[in-house]
């Protein structure tokens, strides 16, 4: 079968190499014995760490609460934050606003005024 050619379709052609791929790892499974060994000190190891971990969770647990309340603090200041560049925005418009009013005035006195 694996010296069939492929369709010239590439969806077809993908089905058949998804097919040849599937029948490839099925027949090595089916033919292989697959046998993990473990150090003598890695199952203590594992219990130890999975214990630790149950230990970390039981302070987050602690911590959640304080988290929670740091949340809000941040969620009740951020309208603050976003008022004070708001009002920074509209003061620099007027600024510029009142510059370009002031170049204008000057720009219209230099036109008016006698050249002599």
């Amino acid at each position: 079968r694996s010296s069939e050619p492929f369709p010239d379709e590439p969806r077809a052609r993908e089905n058949q190499v998804d097919l040849r791929l599937l029948d490839g790892v099925a027949d090595f499974l089916e033919n292989f014995v697959i046998q993990l060994r473990l150090p003598k000190g890695a199952i203590e190891s594992a219990k130890r760490s999975l214990e630790e971990g149950r230990g970390k969770k039981k302070k987050l647990k602690q911590l959640l609460p304080i988290l929670a309340l740091l949340q809000l603090k941040i969620q009740s200041l951020i309208p603050v934050f976003l008022g004070i560049i708001a009002f920074a925005a509209v003061k620099g418009l007027m600024l510029a606003k009142a510059a370009l009013l002031a170049s204008g005035l000057i720009l219209l006195k230099k036109l008016l005024s006698k050249n002599d």
